[in-house]
């Protein structure tokens, strides 16, 4: 008979589990170090997770959570072109408070496992509709005389163009392509 699992002790592996991640890279650290960061046995991690691919599933999961309540303080205008300013504004503030080496977890493990993980890629695709969904629909409300279609497109070029300034912020350690994206491609996009 199996032990029941713990869930502080899920939550310890997926907050310290997901940093370790976040900081290494998924390839550079194994199962040990995950299980280490959490203070558990190592064994126990697949009483928690079926894969490490699992796991990185949840990570990402657990991270999308957090950039959304980190969003939906961004949100207080009224004026749909504010928001989205204030949407990406707040996730360049996030970036710099960490100094820019992390980079974002969605766009490091897009890299390093979305073209390897059936798993990962599912989540990952998910993940994209979803905050896609949410730029179009301020996209749409601040270009009210475009189509569905162009904002659709408008709002995947923006992600596209962030999720590149965050790569480039975490190699240069600098703000400059943050400022970039809000100065030049939300301009240029905005009307």
């Amino acid at each position: 008979m199996s032990r029941p699992t713990n869930p502080e002790v899920r939550d310890r592996l997926l907050s310290h589990g997901r940093e370790v991640v976040h900081m290494n890279g998924f390839h550079a650290c194994g199962v040990q170090e995950i299980t280490n960061a959490a203070g558990i046995p190592k064994g126990s991690f697949y009483s928690y997770f079926a894969s490490k691919d699992a796991f990185a599933v949840e990570i990402l999961e657990a991270y999308w959570t957090e950039i959304e309540t980190l969003q939906s303080a961004a949100r207080t205008s009224r004026d749909p072109a504010t928001t989205l300013r204030s949407h990406f504004r707040a996730l360049s503030n996030f970036h710099e408070s960490n100094g820019f080496v992390r980079g974002c977890l969605i766009g490091n493990l897009s890299l390093e496992l979305g073209g390897t993980s059936g798993a990962v890629r599912s989540q990952l695709q998910d993940i994209f509709r979803r905050w896609q969904e949410t730029i179009e629909e301020h996209v749409a409300l601040a270009l009210p005389l475009r189509s569905s279609n162009e904002c659709r497109k408008i709002a995947a070029a923006m992600l596209d163009a962030y999720e590149g300034a965050v790569m480039r912020a975490k190699v240069d350690q600098d703000r400059a392509p943050f400022d970039r994206f809000e100065n030049l491609v939300l301009a240029a996009l905005l009307v």
